[in-house]
């Protein structure tokens, strides 16, 4: 199986949800189509920053990010991984190793899958897109993912100090928020914040308490989730 469904599948079957997406291989594209989608799609919007894509910067990105075109009709949806980002986990992959070499752009890989879930079953429903939930949510998905890949190539079920230590600080503590727009900035701050706070309360339950009170959390509605960390 390959690592977009192997993450794929943690994700769906770590929150219980049907996405309905199938093969998410379908929505990928590298380099090449990124530069085709907005030259013949302007604007597109950029999901990790809630602003729009237009020819003029088309390039090629370093980043993978979710692109959203939007007409009358409804919506679609496209996840770009930079051709870059692809060699570097084929070269590394992290079912093989995971370490200070490859977990950033495993934990980018990452991001960029949950987000195309969450926004997909999202537009399913007719819900409106809520950025900082939606950061929220993939800040935690990252490290439980990676925490997974971790453990599994440690031989343990539950990480041990050191190895949440390395996890934190590669997804949290590093981590540096360099986005001209301030509110961007912001929104990026108050994610890792409140995703921190979920984390530390689940790390004090057994696994089965672990789980259901991860799903109970996914399933409130995007205000709720929100309000809900903001109070502890």
């Amino acid at each position: 199986m390959s690592l977009l469904a192997t993450t794929q599948g943690l994700l769906e079957r770590t929150y219980a949800t049907v996405s309905g997406v199938g093969d998410l291989g379908r929505f990928v594209i590298g380099d090449m189509g990124y530069r085709r989608l907005l030259r013949d799609h302007d604007p597109i919007q950029v999901v990790n920053t809630g602003v729009q894509a237009h020819v003029s910067h088309a390039g090629t990105g370093d980043t993978p990010r979710v692109l959203v075109r939007q007409w009358h009709q409804g919506a679609a949806l496209s996840i770009y991984f930079p051709d870059a980002l692809i060699a570097r986990l084929e070269s590394r992959p992290p079912t093989a190793v995971l370490d200070d070499g490859n977990v950033d752009d495993f934990a980018d890989f990452v991001e960029e899958i949950d987000h195309f879930l969450v926004l997909y079953d999202g537009i399913c429903r007719g819900r409106e897109m809520h950025l900082l939930a939606l950061e929220t949510r993939a800040n935690i998905s990252k490290a439980l993912v990676v925490s997974h890949f971790l453990g599994r190539l440690s031989g343990r079920r539950r990480l041990g100090p050191d190895q949440r230590q390395w996890v934190r600080y590669h997804l949290f503590s590093k981590k540096r928020f360099n986005d001209p727009d301030p509110v961007v900035r912001r929104r990026y701050r108050d994610a890792r914040r409140f995703a921190l706070r979920l984390l530390e309360r689940l790390e004090g339950l057994s696994a089965r308490q672990r789980i259901r009170e991860l799903r109970r959390w996914n399933s409130l509605p995007a205000q709720e989730k929100m309000r809900e960390l903001a109070a502890n």
